[in-house]
């Protein structure tokens, strides 16, 4: 959901435009920048369930969150390894990854990875999940097949390694992007790789948002900013 300062600026005009109202949320993680809009949510009535990888954290947009939830209509849950929840027909998320424990370790070591199964079509969200959690998920012979893998960045180490986009299968990898944090902006040699490996990389620094449009046998990925960046997926 982005921090709030995202919610106040850009989100919530978003959500207006397109007349969507969030019933459901799935948190990757407890970092402030990414789940700071909770509490704002919450305070319009947006939320009637979230899926957290995690029952506390040190940020306090989410202690906030915590806190104002209870006595609301807001079910709030932590997602647990193996776990399916349905969302509709054909459309549930598979927890692959619960969140990691230790209230002290930062946040992107606490991810949570998940998988959404929309009519057939698999996205995998890892968050900003690092080269060890990936390397952990590969070992541990978790099903990691997709085609589409969503992405961001570690603060401290390296995400996206070879290793393991190779083992989701996938051809399309949407991953974050941003000057400020410097790890933030993928790395020019990961991205020349990709290229040259057959990947369709979209650079959220330079498509904005991406927009997938699904239906049972094709889904079409868009980049918002250039409506040239687009990409079919055929079954």
């Amino acid at each position: 959901v982005g921090s709030e300062k995202f919610f106040m600026r850009e989100l919530r005009s978003i959500l207006g435009r397109w007349e969507v109202k969030p019933l459901v949320v799935f948190l990757t993680h407890p970092d402030g920048g990414h789940v700071g809009a909770l509490p704002k949510m919450l305070d319009e009535k947006m939320l009637k369930q979230v899926v957290s990888p995690v029952d506390e954290a040190l940020s306090p947009k989410y202690r906030e969150f915590s806190s104002h939830v209870k006595g609301s209509d807001c079910q709030v849950s932590v997602g647990e390894a193996g776990e399916r929840i349905e969302l509709d027909d054909q459309i549930w998320v598979e927890i692959l990854s619960a969140g990691g424990k230790g209230l002290r370790n930062i946040a992107d070591n606490r991810n949570m990875v998940m998988k959404v199964h929309w009519k057939g079509w698999k996205i995998l969200v890892t968050g900003d999940l690092g080269m060890l959690g990936e390397l952990n998920l590969i070992t541990n012979g978790v099903d990691l097949s997709s085609d589409i893998v969503l992405m961001g960045h570690h603060a401290w180490g390296f995400s996206g390694q070879h290793q393991f986009l190779r083992a989701t299968g996938a051809k399309v990898i949407i991953s974050s992007g941003a000057r400020y944090p410097e790890y933030e902006m993928p790395r020019e040699r990961w991205v020349k790789h990709l290229r040259e490996e057959g990947y369709h990389l979209f650079n959220q620094w330079e498509t904005g948002a991406v927009v997938m449009n699904f239906s049972k046998e094709v889904v079409t990925i868009q980049s918002y900013l250039d409506e040239k960046k687009r990409v079919f997926l055929q079954r």
